[in-house]
């Protein structure tokens, strides 16, 4: 990842340079969570840097992971109007829920949270460009926790209940195991570079 400043000493990302340098195609990665996915995010590296040992030299390309924890690290707060910025330019958009809805944000109306409108934003860009490439990864809630859902999990199940009667974006569950994550990435990006996603509906 390159790191520079323009001239109000904002932070910027760029992540195009290293692929460049190294002649390999760069396939930026975001990932959007709520808070109580620590351990998937983690994951989701670790399937990054598999993907970029095992898989990504033979393809000719690279995959450069993102979230909001790199934006913590360089302005000192997780600033959300960086994050956008970024998400406007990535490649693939990956969100992934448990139980929990997210962080409340009253600076991000209509969205009641900061991975909802993530989401859309991504969304939206989709609609206009046909980028970036979304996938939606849903963790188990057993069956008693559904049936006596709170505030937040309630949002969760509309929100997978919208996905799954719109189906403009397909979404997948992912089980405790830590390999399930891991593999779920590792399938869904080797398919996304080899052409073998099966396209959204245009609705």
């Amino acid at each position: 990842m390159n790191i520079r400043k323009n001239r109000s000493n904002k932070v910027i990302l760029s992540g195009g340079s290293f692929g460049k340098k190294s002649g390999k195609r760069n396939i930026s990665v975001f990932i959007a969570s709520p808070g109580d996915l620590a351990a998937e995010r983690k994951q989701f590296r670790a399937a990054i840097q598999q993907l970029n040992a095992r898989f990504a030299d033979g393809a000719n390309v690279i995959f450069e992971p993102l979230g909001w924890e790199d934006i913590l690290a360089l302005t000192g707060r997780r600033n959300q109007s960086v994050i956008n910025e970024e998400i406007d330019r990535y490649d693939v958009f990956i969100l992934v829920i448990h139980r929990r809805w997210g962080q409340d944000a009253p600076d991000a109306a209509p969205y009641s949270s900061y991975a909802e409108e993530e989401f859309h934003r991504a969304l939206e860009r989709w609609r206009r460009d046909k980028a970036p490439q979304i996938f939606v990864f849903f963790k188990r809630v057993d069956a008693a926790q559904e049936a006596d859902a709170g505030p937040q999990l309630k949002k969760v199940l509309e929100f997978r209940r919208q996905l799954g009667e719109t189906k403009q974006v397909m979404y997948r569950c992912i089980n405790d195991s830590k390999r399930s994550f891991i593999d779920e990435i590792d399938l869904h990006l080797r398919a996304y570079v080899k052409g073998d996603l099966i396209p959204f509906p245009d609705h």
